[in-house]
C-alpha cells in the first residue's frame, strides 16, 4: 500500500513538473516569435548582411604596424594608441 502511494506522488509530481515545462517552453518560444516580429526580422537580410560582417570587424581592428609597434602616444600605429583607444572599439563591438 505505500509503495502504491509513493509511486502515485512520483507520477503526479513528475507529471505537473512536465507541464510546467511545457508550459515555460512555449513561453520561450512566444516571447522569441514576438521578439523577430517587434524586430522585423529577415533570413533574407541576414544573409544580405552576413558577407558585410566581416569588413566591419576588420574595420574595428587596430591598424598596428610593426615599425611603429612601441612607438608610444605620439605615433599612429603603436601598441600605447591602440590601448588608448581600447574603450572606443569595445564601445563599437556592441
Amino acid at each position: 500500500m505505500q509503495i502504491a502511494t509513493i509511486d502515485r506522488t512520483f507520477l503526479h509530481a513528475r507529471t505537473r513538473r512536465r507541464c510546467v515545462g511545457v508550459v515555460a517552453l512555449v513561453g520561450v518560444v512566444l516571447c522569441f516569435l514576438v521578439s523577430a516580429w517587434v524586430s522585423e526580422f529577415s533570413l533574407s537580410r541576414l544573409a544580405e548582411g552576413l558577407p558585410r560582417a566581416g569588413a566591419y570587424f576588420a574595420k574595428l581592428l587596430p591598424d598596428l604596424r610593426w615599425e611603429s609597434l612601441f612607438a608610444g602616444l605620439k605615433k599612429e600605429g603603436s601598441l600605447a594608441i591602440w590601448i588608448y583607444r581600447l574603450y572606443d572599439w569595445a564601445r563599437r563591438l556592441f
